[in-house]
């Protein structure tokens, strides 16, 4: 078949083209002959049966089935550089992971003391994201896995079918101020109260916002106002912690600020609160990866115990 005849060097030939608009530029960085390069896209655009490159006097540029190919492509190709990569190395196997902040602050300390303790050792490269971003991170094979809230409705909306997503388990979100704020003295609040104060709050883009404002818009209320909008878990609570204000935030975020006696978190009367489920997100192809499915059980394993702080 002619897709056997395909090599490493047709796949990142399209990234070349679309980064520099030019098959010369490829020719150049695949050490090869502009004829060469060519046949090879020649080759490439036969096993597809598409045109893929169109060119003209300004130079090259993809077309809709190329962009559509060379986003097929792009995930191949990083997952084989990360392989790559460690082969070369000769190091512990490398685990790219995009992340919701709030993994940061008990779940993922906790995992890879578990792994450690099991005598299972990895390289873990992080970056930290809101729901749309850890998708977009997994789909496009920036990163091997994703944690993230599983039944946001970026998961439901945009995640294609070959993204997996393994359910963790259920986290509460509450709100919360300064252990110093008169309110928490109170035994209970109510949304009344709650829509008349000051508030730290995520974007309006994010899970987290959207669970806020959910409350206030069953009650037939409209949710207040950010004083100061932030995306980051950390400065949110730090920030309440430090001033009158109030914040929203998932039980586990809140848990060490909570036995420091910082924050308390607030009970809302005729509120039934706000309930997600955390989860891992990973693609089809790498899920079978022997270090990814080391970190998947060390994970669950974790979220499992009954004595996870933040649990009720």
């Amino acid at each position: 078949m002619l897709g056997e005849q395909l090599k490493l060097r047709h796949l990142r030939l399209l990234e070349i083209v679309f980064r520099t608009g030019s098959l010369t530029a490829a020719a150049l960085e695949l050490h090869l002959t502009q004829p060469a390069v060519t046949n090879m896209l020649k080759e490439l655009e036969a096993v597809l049966d598409a045109r893929l490159v169109d060119r003209d006097r300004r130079g090259c540029r993809l077309t809709a089935a190329g962009m559509l190919t060379l986003d097929r492509f792009r995930a191949s190709l990083r997952h084989f550089d990360a392989a790559l990569e460690t082969l070369h190395t000769k190091a512990a196997p490398l685990l790219r992971v995009a992340m919701l902040p709030l993994f940061a602050a008990e779940l993922l300390p906790r995992t890879i003391t578990h792994l450690r303790d099991a005598g299972v050792h990895l390289r873990l490269q992080i970056v930290e994201d809101h729901v749309n971003g850890v998708v977009r991170r997994v789909t496009e094979g920036l990163v091997d896995c994703g944690l993230s809230w599983i039944d946001s409705r970026a998961i439901v909306d945009s995640a294609p079918r070959q993204l997996l997503a393994i359910p963790l388990r259920d986290e509460a979100l509450h709100v919360v101020c300064a252990a110093t704020n008169p309110a928490a003295r109170k035994r209970t609040v109510d949304l009344r109260f709650l829509a008349r104060q000051e508030w730290i709050l995520a974007p309006r883009t994010t899970s987290t916002r959207q669970a806020f404002d959910a409350l206030f818009f069953e009650a037939g209320m409209e949710p207040p106002l950010a004083t100061i909008e932030s995306a980051s878990l950390h400065t949110n609570l730090s920030l309440a912690s430090a001033t009158q204000m109030f914040t929203f935030a998932p039980a586990s975020g809140i848990a060490t600020a909570e036995r420091l006696g910082q924050l308390r978190r607030l009970h809302v009367t005729h509120c039934s609160g706000f309930t997600a489920r955390l989860g891992l997100l990973v693609s089809s192809e790498t899920a079978p990866y022997a270090p990814m499915k080391a970190f998947a059980d060390a994970l669950s394993q974790v979220s499992a115990r009954a004595e996870y702080p933040g649990r009720r």
